[in-house]
């Protein structure tokens, strides 16, 4: 069973000096969490523009208290009109109106003002140094460094007090419950608090924090509904209103929230989305420019924008609801960009690009890219789910966005987790996200649609998370934590996390990526050539050599060895070589397919695919992709790159490398060798290519080809490059042995006519 939050405290206070003088008598300890970037959540949530104090909406009339607060400005929804401004009596901290008139405080005292201005009073004996004053039925609300106070708002008998520990602001209200919520301050970490009090006497039953004790992000505001059921903090996470219990988060920081029956509206930045109660978003809605604040008014939600005497109020269109499609993505064979994260299994691949905000699919068996999904800019992990047929990705503030491969480009938001994101993966139709809020790290796991499944927290963080769809484990490593081992979470049919266990090492680990699992679910090997049986992840063999990936076929392993030059090797039952042979670039993954392996690697600035018969047997040549860029013009000179090789395992002797290079003027080559070649002369030769190589498995070489676009051409020029085996029977994968290299112009007219 994982500890309490109560627990946390006694831990970090009563025993962690022990634990420091005596290194055994815990078994692990907690190290600092992993580097995030800034976290939107932590930062002021204050729009830098506001160009008020405070505003109160009572009936009809919405007040202001103006930066020099000493004047309330008026806005009346009934009429659509400005009311006369209403001039108060000094520098005001804070105010709140009801029915009986607005309540103004002061540094020394509270004036009750007439809700037209035309006088006011002193309330007798209440004052309090906090500039914060709230009205909830007969009670002001107010308090000091220690305690919340409740006056008779007539009277300003003391009616009720609770000492509150520490000093609290950002204030909101439900009178319906009777809850005053606010911000600790000045306290580290800072967290959410609720007062329970009774309208009607004023008397303080209660005052408690949330469980969470500041482990979710905490922003300087508190937004109550008014209806009850919700309290929304500005760093963008959702509270229960009556236990303050982790309802869910907004992916970010919010500056404003606008309550109506079934939904509500908050301000990100010059952003407003549009959420239901349950916490889920439903899209965007369009903003004014110079937007400053929403506010809801019977049944609809209102935009204040301009300056405090110029401000101007309009309704939104709440209705019109939008999901913002990612811009467009270039094509793989345009791109040809380096990929972030290697998603799918290797009959379906997926390569995720960030700098091109993209996901590639490839089908191995087609040997073809599909049109690319395009996904939001600024993605900071990626998932894929084959059973949903859908990309995930996590963003800044905690926003996972869902992109359907067959939805032509749409994007919809999924969920999110309460901070920024530190690992995404798909667990068959769920998806499962780790972040570093609530105590150390919390595990999430949502459903296909995105309600929140389970939460954990009292866990880890790690470098990768690995799913099983047999044994519906989720193995992990505990990289902030000394010592590192394994661990796996269990996930049940119903998406949520049900059990948990690790090795029995604690330290014996060689906790290096990445984590793979046999098809059958038996085995785990590691980065490090370490073998568990995953009954109870004890030791089951060695590979005796760090490796960069893992990879099964008919009962053998598989593994591509670490140190340079890199070698794909085939092991047998007991886990010794069989056969090698090295493999091109640096290696990413080792997929299995049905007739051998998918080969994903890195060479240059671009990311490969190739295919690896399983005997390790035959040489997989070819033409690397080209991403030539910008357009070109007629008449312009170009100079363009293109490089073949073997990917491996075993030499090929007299290649034939071809490109037609007729389609430009004054066309020239020259091979430049890479490694383990020969056959490359390095010297320029005029006209089309035709160069017999000898490539070393790895081995490689690179063609330089210059020349014009001639003045004639239009659309795009073609050049057609090509790598033959002597014996065609001796490649596993033909397709990859050409590329068409595309140059694209920007001159599309002929004689100035389409």
């Amino acid at each position: 069973m994982r500890t309490t939050g109560l627990l946390s405290f006694v831990v970090s206070a009563g025993v962690m000096a022990a634990v420091l003088a005596a290194p055994g008598a815990l078994a692990a300890y907690h190290t600092d969490a992993p580097p995030l970037s800034e976290d939107s959540g932590a930062a002021s949530v204050t729009p830098t523009t506001m160009v008020w104090n405070q505003r109160r909406l009572h009936g009809s009339v919405l007040y202001f208290l103006d930066n020099a607060s000493t004047r309330l400005r008026r806005y009346d929804f009934a009429t659509s009109t400005w009311l006369s401004d209403i001039t108060i009596n000094g520098a005001a901290d804070a105010f709140d109106v009801d029915a009986t008139g607005i309540y103004v405080k002061f540094s020394n005292r509270v004036e009750r003002v007439s809700l037209d201005g035309s006088g006011s009073v002193v309330v007798p004996a209440v004052t309090a140094p906090l500039p914060y004053i709230e009205v909830a039925g007969n009670v002001l609300l107010m308090g000091d460094e220690d305690h919340v106070y409740a006056y008779n708002k007539m009277t300003g008998a003391l009616a009720g007090s609770h000492f509150a520990f520490y000093t609290m602001g950002g204030t909101s209200t439900i009178e319906l419950e009777g809850r005053l919520y606010g911000v600790t301050q000045g306290v580290s970490p800072p967290d959410v608090v609720e007062v329970e009090f009774n309208p009607a006497t004023g008397a303080v039953t209660n005052y408690f924090d949330s469980p969470f004790h500041g482990d979710y992000p905490i922003g300087d505001k508190t937004f109550a509904r008014e209806a009850g059921g919700l309290v929304v903090n500005s760093s963008g996470v959702v509270y229960a209103s009556n236990t303050l219990g982790y309802l869910g988060s907004l992916g970010g920081a919010v500056q404003a929230v606008a309550f109506l029956d079934d939904r509500f509206v908050v301000m990100r930045g010059g952003q407003l989305a549009v959420f239901t109660n349950s916490v889920h978003e439903l899209g965007e809605i369009a903003a004014p420019l110079g937007l400053q604040d929403i506010v809801a008014y019977a049944g609809s939600v209102y935009a204040i924008s301009g300056s405090i005497n110029a401000l101007t109020i309009a309704p939104l269109g709440i209705d019109a609801i939008t999901q913002p499609a990612p811009p467009p993505a270039r094509a793989w064979e345009v791109a040809a960009p380096k990929a972030d994260f290697i998603l799918g299994d290797g009959n379906d691949v997926v390569l995720f690009s960030q700098s091109e905000h993209a996901a590639y699919s490839f089908n191995s068996q087609t040997w073809s890219h599909a049109i690319p999904t395009s996904v939001h800019p600024g993605a900071l992990q990626a998932a894929y789910s084959a059973v949903n047929n859908t990309v995930y990705a996590a963003y800044a503030g905690g926003a996972i966005y869902a992109y359907p491969r067959a939805g032509n480009g749409a994007a919809s938001w999924f969920a999110a987790t309460a901070s920024s994101s530190l690992g995404l993966a798909a667990a068959g139709e769920y998806v499962f996200a780790v972040d570093p809020s609530g105590a150390w790290v919390s595990h999430y796991t949502f459903g296909p649609g995105g309600s929140l499944l389970s939460s954990v927290d009292w866990n880890y963080y790690s470098r990768q998370y690995e799913w099983d769809p047999v044994l519906r484990r989720m193995y992990f490593f505990r990289d902030d934590t000394s010592p590192n081992d394994l661990h796996w979470e269990q996930i049940g049919l119903d998406g949520s996390i049900v059990a948990e266990g690790e090795s029995p090492y604690h330290g014996e680990v060689i906790a290096a990526t990445p984590i793979r699992v046999s098809p059958d679910g038996s085995r785990i090997i590691l980065g490090s050539g370490q073998i568990f049986e995953s009954g109870g992840l004890t030791f089951a063999g060695n590979l005796n050599a760090p490796v960069v990936d893992i990879g099964w076929l008919n009962g053998d392993v598989y593994a591509i060895s670490l140190e340079p030059p890199a070698q794909l090797r085939r092991y047998n039952g007991a886990y010794q070589v069989i056969q090698s042979g090295r493999v091109r670039g640096t290696p990413r993954r080792l997929l299995a397919s049905s007739n051998g392996f998918v080969y994903v690697a890195d060479v240059g600035a671009s990311t490969i695919l190739g295919r690896l018969d399983g005997f390790l047997s035959k040489a997989d040549l070819a033409v690397d992709p080209v991403a030539t860029g910008s357009l070109f013009s007629g008449g312009a000179p170009i100079s363009i790159s293109v490089t073949v090789g073997n990917n491996g395992t075993v030499p090929s002797s007299n290649a034939m490398v071809t490109g037609d290079l007729s389609g430009l003027e004054s066309a020239s080559w020259r091979c430049v060798p890479g490694t383990l070649v020969s056959g490359c002369a390095n010297v320029i030769v005029n006209g089309s290519i035709a160069n017999a190589l000898d490539l070393q498995d790895s081995g490689q070489a690179t063609y330089q080809i210059s020349g014009t676009i001639p003045l004639s051409a239009r659309n795009e020029v073609r050049i057609p490059i090509s790598i033959s085996p002597a014996v065609s029977t001796s490649d596993p994968e033909l397709r990859n042995n050409a590329v068409d290299v595309v140059l694209r112009l920007d001159r599309i007219y002929d004689h100035g006519f389409d």
